[in-house]
């Protein structure tokens, strides 16, 4: 995305309290990725357009592999964070290892700060993506796919730098401009997801 198209994006999003004003010029993409998510259509080509670059190639995983959790031996809740990582081209890993940190699957989880499901949706962010927030907090598919779709977004903003995307999940596109207080918490998450994320390498999408 070049710096202008990337401005613009920027100005039409609240995510993590940042409040930019601007007309979107993808409001109709963001209409259809909404319509892809509530239905769970192919979410992919769509965002990918969005973004310069692919995701990371996801490798497979060797079948006599004794570390992680291969395809096989994850529980339904996992599977589905992993599909719909699959389908956005997000690295299954990183996506199973930000819900667990999360809420651990638990989709009838609320934050102290009104985080909605499985994802932690935050309202405001809710409202700016277009999310049915009913549906969040009662569809655990639903609020999968749509967490997968921030943490998209997120990949194509930071440029496919995933250590920044994760921040980004938890502090918001601004992350870096945040107070010291707010980075020791936003490094925290940070180790935390990344330490989880190793024990999913092995999960793919094949």
């Amino acid at each position: 995305m070049n710096p202008v198209s990337r401005i613009v994006l920027l100005s039409c999003l609240v995510f993590g309290g940042v409040l930019l004003q601007a007309q979107d010029p993808y409001s109709s993409r963001w209409a259809e990725l909404r319509l892809r998510i509530a239905t769970g259509g192919d979410v992919s080509e769509l965002v990918r357009e969005w973004g310069p670059k692919s995701p990371p190639p996801v490798r497979r995983a060797s079948t006599n592999s004794s570390s992680g959790l291969q395809v096989s031996r994850l529980d339904p809740n996992r599977d589905r964070v992993r599909a719909a990582a699959c389908q956005a081209g997000v690295h299954p890993a990183l996506a199973l290892a930000i819900v667990e940190h999360e809420t651990g699957f638990n989709n009838r989880a609320r934050g102290e700060k009104g985080e909605i499901g499985a994802g932690q949706i935050m309202p405001s962010t809710a409202d700016k993506f277009g999310f049915d927030k009913g549906r969040l907090a009662t569809d655990y598919d639903y609020n999968v796919r749509s967490s997968v779709a921030i943490v998209r977004f997120l990949l194509d903003y930071f440029n496919g730098d995933e250590q920044a995307a994760i921040r980004g999940y938890n502090g918001g596109p601004g992350w870096r401009n945040a107070g010291p207080v707010a980075t020791n918490q936003i490094e925290t998450y940070a180790a935390s997801v990344s330490q989880l994320r190793k024990k999913y390498v092995p999960v793919t999408c094949g």
